[in-house]
């Protein structure tokens, strides 16, 4: 993707906390000149805008099949006051608002439309380099300003091998399966995960980079699957500030990067999850946000789901997923402890603090899908193809993992 095309799009962590911000080119770069310009997000008058290459802005996760799926996302609407509708043809993006007059900002053009104003603005070009297996990108916009690529696996040959072995089997199997089994949870299912051979050497303390649970349940009267994901503090945590745990240039780990924030856990983080039937057909695809602005929250923050904040419903029905949690939503809103700057003041082993015992240091995902949504064959494999947090203690983003042996 290297394009002046998506001068606009905004790095993928910026979430409802954006309405204010605008998207703004590098004032020493003349537009349509750099096939990789830099981009600008934030208030230009803010010491905290960000800048970052146009390439970099593509979000891409492992799908089950090999393929690679990369979400382009922009909250940078053509202004940051007003309400729009948004949709996609053709290579463009068109927004409309009733607000008469608005005068659009960073590459959107705006216009009159007699009732309000219309802007457009060219949607991104596809990632660069190839999909995983070979094939091309197949695009669309997903809406709230979610341009998704897939890139398709390689096409098996028109033309078949000219020499076929000739000694095939004499006995092929005479009754070969075909529903293999696909590991339903029965009342409760573990997997732990491993990292995939050769993308770190790092070993982590807990013998396993995540651990998935699944349990059936009646939750509100509804019969449900309820689905747990806790990450190595390896990976990540819900340290920061001044108490942020072996992060890079934090407090109590090595010196060097930028360390970790409490900003960071609100503007990017998410993780995909995939949900099959018992016969192996995927009937759920979404990433949940892990923890956002939320103003219907007790503390003003909290985890928004599968349609807001980083959540978005890939596949299947958002109205299935009847609750979500998060670790830090806890912290916040059970446990009572709002910390927006330093996170409790720990060691290396993670020995509770006194004075906020009940902090959860460990990142955790929960939510509960209803078993209905899994039809008539009811639930089969539910399970995750890597682990997503920006930043995180290894630099890898995606975490690309494999089912593995629980320590």
């Amino acid at each position: 993707m290297r394009s002046p095309r998506a001068l606009v799009l905004a790095l993928c962590w910026c979430c409802v906390a954006c309405n204010s911000e605008q998207g703004v080119i590098d004032p020493g770069v003349t537009p349509g000149t750099d096939p990789d310009p830099m981009v600008c997000v934030g208030d230009p008058d803010s010491p905290n805008m960000v800048c970052q290459k146009a390439s970099e802005f593509w979000d891409c996760t492992a799908m089950p099949n090999g393929d690679v799926k990369c979400a382009h996302k922009t909250p940078v609407k053509p202004d940051g006051t007003n309400q729009w509708t948004c949709t996609a043809a053709n290579g463009t993006i068109t927004c409309t608002t009733p607000t008469s007059g608005v005068i659009g900002t960073g590459g959107w053009t705006c216009t009159p439309n007699g009732t309000g104003t219309t802007c457009t603005l060219p949607a991104p070009l596809p990632p660069s380099g190839t999909p995983t297996g070979g094939g091309n990108y197949t695009c669309t916009f997903e809406g709230e300003f979610v341009w998704a690529c897939v890139g398709s696996p390689v096409q098996p040959p028109t033309n078949p091998p000219t020499n076929p072995p000739t000694n095939p089997p004499t006995n092929p199997p005479t009754n070969p399966p075909t529903n293999p089994p696909t590991n339903p949870p029965s009342g409760g299912d573990t997997v732990c995960y491993d990292v995939v051979p050769g993308t770190t050497g790092v070993q982590p303390p807990e013998g396993m980079w995540a651990k998935l649970t699944a349990k059936k349940e009646i939750f509100n009267g509804i019969p449900v699957v309820h689905v747990k994901l806790v990450l190595s503090k390896a990976y990540v945590d819900n340290t920061y500030g001044a108490g942020a745990v072996m992060w890079p240039s934090g407090k109590n780990g090595p010196s060097m990067g930028k360390g970790h924030s409490f900003g960071d856990l609100i503007e990017s983080d998410k993780n995909e999850f995939f949900l099959a039937d018992a016969k192996g057909k995927l009937v759920m695809d979404f990433n949940q946000d892990y923890f956002s602005v939320s103003p219907s929250a007790p503390s003003g923050y909290g985890c928004l789901g599968v349609t807001g904040g980083e959540g978005s419903m890939l596949l299947g029905n958002a109205s299935d997923i009847v609750a979500t949690q998060t670790s830090l939503g806890v912290n916040f809103n059970v446990h009572n402890d709002v910390l927006t700057q330093d996170s409790p003041m720990t060691d290396a082993n993670y020995t509770p603090n006194p004075t906020y015992p009940n902090w959860i240091f460990e990142v955790w995902y929960e939510f509960w899908a209803k078993l209905s949504a899994f039809g008539e064959p009811g639930v089969g494999r539910i399970f995750i193809t890597g682990l997503h947090a920006s930043p995180n203690k290894l630099g890898i983003k995606p975490l690309p993992l494999t089912p593995g042996k629980c320590p």
